[in-house]
């Protein structure tokens, strides 16, 4: 009886870091789009954690590219603002491996991206805003985003 309650402790315990595991499908998605030679934005919307985020979704390297010329904007000196924008670039750069020994990503990033709750107004309503975050914490999605229609073609 002992070792029936060790194995449904084990059991459940597997069970849990099953489903936290990140979507494979969702990593299969986001590799294609860091790993494309050519810019690849696809619309796409997000359930994570009762929020809704909708935006297109881009390259790591379009992320770091975005987020280092909007940081450096708020610099005066063009040294500065060249010394951020390189820095950032370099952050994006996905090493070179054989793709057997690549760690899938982690990370989603969006640009344009919107922010939905249950009044259905989305946050900003004047502009979408770079956002990252955790694959592994993205409950659900589909392809589109909120509020433009048709989900685009690639």
């Amino acid at each position: 009886m002992e070792n029936l309650r060790e194995k449904a402790k084990m059991d459940i315990k597997d069970e849990y870091a099953h489903y936290n595991l990140p979507d494979w499908f969702l990593q299969y998605i986001v590799s294609t789009v860091n790993d494309l030679p050519r810019k690849l934005e696809i619309g796409i919307t997000l359930n994570t954690g009762g929020m809704i985020i909708s935006g297109m979704l881009i390259s790591v390297q379009e992320y770091f590219d975005n987020f280092g010329n909007q940081l450096s904007s708020l610099f005066e000196d063009e040294e500065d603002k060249e010394l951020i924008k390189k820095e950032y670039q370099s952050l994006g750069k996905i090493p070179v491996e054989k793709e057997e020994k690549r760690m899938p990503p982690c990370y989603i990033h969006l640009k344009n991206a919107k922010f939905y709750s249950s009044t259905n107004k989305p946050i900003p309503t004047n502009t979408g805003v770079l956002w990252r975050g955790r694959i592994s914490r993205v409950d659900a999605f589909t392809l589109g985003v909120l509020g433009l229609g048709e989900i685009p073609t690639i």
